[in-house]
């Protein structure tokens, strides 16, 4: 399931053909520049209140302005794209975001979306449905699901891992003084069938905890609390060893 909309080729195309202008005249150019500010901001605002085709459309146009998409355009874009479940999209994008990030902020902004939209197709392949054959009693049928299972599994692990690793870097890029990526971290190893990292990944996190871990709203909130994911993994590893 790999979606790249014409969004994502549009913006390229853009960019290009901005290259070969000719330079503009300053009031022009400082009029351009207040419209992009204004479309930024009502892009950023329609983010907020989860109207991701108009930010969508905004941040594009703030690019064609801007004749090329800014790291604060690729950002927008990225989580606009997250919003609307592109999720191969957002990736794309903020792979473009970190060819052109200026700081360790941009890059782990980066990251943080592509974790999460890793995390977003690990949860697609969970509960995208799966094709029985018309006698799901039969003894082909019944090898047939189990293959299908099996290979949802293993794709399904490497997504939720591909996001551990994502989050991983973020943590990296921030010190780790946010909270959210820890937690982010240690549910995407879980899910991902790694459940002593992720314990260990907790335990870590109750210390920056106590050490002073705050929340942001750059990084969202992960589906657990910091107790269920403990509680989990306790069982799953328990299960483990049991067997």
């Amino acid at each position: 399931m790999t979606k790249t909309p014409a969004h994502v080729a549009f913006a390229l195309l853009v960019i290009g053909i901005a290259a070969a202008l000719p330079p503009r005249p300053a009031a022009a150019a400082e009029n351009d520049a207040e419209k992009i500010e204004r479309l930024i901001e009502r892009a950023q605002m329609d983010l907020s209140k989860e109207r991701y085709e108009k930010a969508l459309k905004r941040f594009f146009k703030a690019g064609d302005l801007a004749g090329g998409a800014s790291p604060e355009i690729l950002a927008g874009l990225a989580d606009a794209y997250l919003g609307l479940s592109e999720y191969q999209a957002a990736i794309d994008t903020a792979d473009r975001l970190l060819e052109v990030a200026e700081d360790d902020r941009q890059r782990a902004k980066a990251h943080n979306v592509i974790g999460l939209a890793y995390f977003g197709r690990g949860q697609e392949d969970v509960t995208s449905s799966i094709f029985i054959p018309n006698d799901p009693n039969s003894r082909e049928a019944a090898e047939r699901l189990k293959e299908e299972l099996h290979r949802r599994r293993d794709a399904t692990q490497q997504e939720y891992l591909a996001a551990a690793d994502s989050f991983r870097r973020v943590i990296e890029l921030t010190g780790g003084r946010y909270a959210a990526p820890w937690q982010n971290y240690a549910e995407a190893l879980f899910r991902g069938d790694r459940h002593e990292e992720a314990l260990e990944v907790l335990e870590r996190l109750e210390d920056d905890t106590l050490a002073g871990t705050r929340k942001a709203a750059d990084y969202h909130q992960p589906h657990f609390s910091v107790l269920s994911l403990i509680s989990a993994c306790c069982l799953a590893v328990r299960s483990a060893t049991a067997s």
